[in-house]
């Protein structure tokens, strides 16, 4: 099954504004003398739009053969179900991991092995967690408004 990722209106205008910027920085940057500045701010700005495009589009959650799969533009992560220990749920800006794939500040923390741990926000955070548990019944949940 897979998930894509939540995004928050605040970073969703984050990132927009820094691509409509850089865009603005390559449309200035053909009024240089120098064709060779100009295309260097080309390759540089255009690469950054397109990481950034990428993640934005390519921020997704798939669980199958007992895995999970996670992607953020050219980032991957794939950890195995059953190592999973514990879900923290969490909400807020500072966000206590080793890795983060996500696009929002709400979402879940996955602890895994005995000191690993990752960053991810699906849309469907219940039908996720629901879908490890039914995969590894010994994951821990630990929600501190009980939603869950």
């Amino acid at each position: 099954m897979q998930y894509r990722s939540s995004i928050s209106i605040f970073n969703k205008v984050i990132l927009y504004a820094i691509i409509i910027l850089l865009i603005g920085v390559i449309i200035s940057s053909t009024n240089f003398k120098d064709t060779i500045a100009v295309i260097i701010s080309f390759i540089i700005n255009g690469s950054c739009i397109g990481l950034l495009f990428w993640i934005l589009i390519n921020t997704k959650y798939t669980i199958k053969n007992s895995q999970i799969n996670c992607y953020s533009g050219p980032f991957k992560k794939t950890i195995k179900i059953d190592t999973i220990n514990r879900i923290d749920f969490h909400d807020g800006i500072i966000i206590p991991v080793s890795l983060k794939l996500a696009l929002n500040s709400e979402g879940i923390i996955i602890r895994y092995n005995k000191f690993d741990d990752i960053y991810i926000s699906p849309k469907q955070n219940k039908k996720f967690i629901n879908e490890l548990i039914a995969i590894n019944p010994n994951i821990q949940i630990i929600n501190p408004k009980n939603e869950f």
